[in-house]
């Protein structure tokens, strides 16, 4: 049944995807081989696999080469004929789409939402398939976090469930004992518990690990919300949340059960010996995330030296969510953290629009955007802090001049590629640039956006120009979206014409060029719009 619904993917209507979900053992990936054997064989020509790893789909293409055994098999490929199966990573397929009959998702719900969504608006065919219980993530949580956009994008998609186990009996005493041991069918306290909740109601507690061992109904609770919420969860983080080293434990209690949860980290304080070895490189410390990037990568030695609480964790129940508990929660923890002396509140994440203007609406601002994509994730990380000491104020103001004066170059080679709305917020994150446009960067811009002039003499001043909007939040909200996104694409982050004409489907470059003009046109209207004392069009433009 499973291998008809996977083929009829392929043979069926376009946009209408398949959900497979199942617990441990019952025969998924088994099934997506099988599949992807018998499609080559009916004539598929190519069939795409991708997994948080390729050891994650190691039963695809262990089922496909024992159904063609004449296919030549190599790492994470199998060549039948002219037709092949092949294993890309997930952050790969979205940088560099490729064409394929279809797509296997193996383990989905380990791997992130919005690169979920990517292959989804890629691949007209499509399989998710993913655990319903274990640490590969939760099917229960893939199906709360994607089912909207799966809704929205292909409503037309299809579901199935397998139950009965292929390894071993059904009931199998040793399945139920290590579920329970290893907490893998854990879930969130249930949905009408959360009804009428408010934060106002809620109680801010320290939950003790001593207390988490002898509670586990309330365990149960809080690891069923951490693995509901997070797209990779590892038995390590079970032990951790036990007897892990500078850890605490922080909830939101409503009617005796889970509403949100933080987990923090203490790191830094390390002497100034170690904190210069550590800015050098020639030192890692572990346990310390926050405070030694602060030291390599930003290049502050005497970061590390600095106390930090790192927010490593924040979830909130799916039945409470936007209502204000994840603010609350973050707001009691920098009033806590404030009066034990530590100097930072920090966090790392990858960033989304919406968790930057999370954060950012609960007075944490970025000191640091990592330069490569994770690969877990697909998006840039990013490192924000909320000071709540002088000394902590001091470095982050220091941090973010930093970052102000980098950003322009960074965003030019590494950062070519983040995505624009977090750029855009990236500008609104930093102080404003201090220096102002001149007469004759003026006349550069007012030049080429109303007369002919190229655009390579004149990239410079608009480049000056466009940073200066898009750090102004009234002038960079009023401007149109994509004329913001080709801004920042083609003047801050330099990418290639053909890229651009790809997003934005210009038919040439001279149909580019002409957009870009209109773009910087536009954009110095509404500057002078809203600076009219400072910007006279006509008079620099002349007779």
């Amino acid at each position: 049944r499973a291998v008809d619904a996977i083929c009829h993917v392929v043979h069926g209507h376009r946009r209408r995807p398949l959900v497979l979900t199942a617990d441990r053992g019952r025969g998924k990936s088994s099934a997506l081989g099988i599949a992807a054997a018998r499609l080559l064989q009916q004539g598929a020509n190519r069939i795409l696999v991708t997994a948080p790893g390729l050891d994650a789909a190691a039963a695809i293409f262990q089922q496909a080469d024992r159904l063609l055994p004449e296919a030549d098999s190599s790492h994470g490929t199998v060549q039948w004929k002219d037709r092949q199966i092949c294993f890309v990573a997930p952050d790969q397929l979205v940088r560099q789409p490729q064409a394929a009959d279809l797509l296997l998702v193996d383990e989905a719900a380990a791997i992130p939402a919005p690169l979920l969504e990517t292959l989804l608006r890629q691949h007209a065919r499509i399989v998710f398939a993913t655990t319903i219980h274990g640490y590969e993530g939760t099917g229960r949580g893939f199906s709360i976090r994607f089912r909207s956009t799966l809704d929205r994008l292909t409503p037309d998609w299809n579901a199935l469930q397998l139950s009965r186990p292929i390894r071993w009996a059904e009931d199998d005493p040793l399945e139920q004992f290590t579920f329970r041991a290893l907490l893998l069918n854990t879930s969130p306290a249930a949905n009408d518990t959360m009804v009428g909740i408010n934060p106002e109601h809620c109680e801010l507690v320290q939950l003790e690990r001593d207390y988490l061992r002898d509670n586990e109904s309330l365990l149960t609770e809080l690891f069923g919300l951490l693995v509901l919420a997070h797209y990779r969860t590892r038995p390590g983080d079970l032990r951790n949340l036990l007897d892990g080293p500078a850890l605490s434990i922080h909830a939101l209690l409503y009617q005796g059960h889970i509403a949100a949860t933080a987990l923090v980290v203490e790191e830094g304080g390390l002497d100034a010996a170690l904190a210069n070895e550590v800015w050098l490189g020639r030192r890692r410390v572990h346990g310390h995330l926050l405070a030694q990037s602060l030291a390599v990568h930003a290049g502050f030695p005497e970061a590390a030296q600095q106390r930090y609480a790192r927010i490593m964790r924040l979830a909130v129940h799916p039945a409470a969510q936007r209502r204000g508990l994840g603010t609350r929660l973050v707001t009691e923890l920098i009033r806590r953290k404030a009066d034990e002396g530590i100097d930072a509140l920090g966090a790392s994440f990858g960033a989304t629009p919406e968790l930057l203007d999370f954060w950012h609406r609960a007075g944490f601002r970025t000191v640091r955007p990592g330069l490569r994509r994770e690969a877990s994730s697909g998006c840039h990380a990013l490192f924000m802090l909320h000071p709540l000491s002088p000394q902590g104020a001091t470095l982050h103001q220091r941090l973010q001049n930093r970052l102000q004066e980098q950003l322009p170059t960074l965003l030019t080679d590494p950062l070519r590629d983040l995505a624009p709305e977090i750029t855009w917020r990236l500008l609104q994150n930093l102080p404003p640039p201090t220096t102002t446009l001149t007469r004759q960067e003026w006349r550069d811009i007012l030049s080429f956006a109303f007369g002919r002039r190229g655009y390579q003499v004149c990239m410079t001043s608009i480049r000056k120009l466009v940073i200066a909007a898009l750090s102004d939040q009234s002038l960079s909200t009023a401007l149109d979206e994509t004329d913001r996104e080709l801004l920042i694409r083609c003047v801050l982050q330099n990418q290639a014409w053909k890229t651009l004409a790809n997003r934005f489907l210009f038919q040439g470059r001279k149909q580019g060029s002409t957009a870009l003009r209109r773009a910087v046109k536009r954009l110095t209207e509404l500057h002078a719009a809203h600076h009219p004392a400072g910007l006279d069009i006509q008079k620099l433009l002349g007779p």
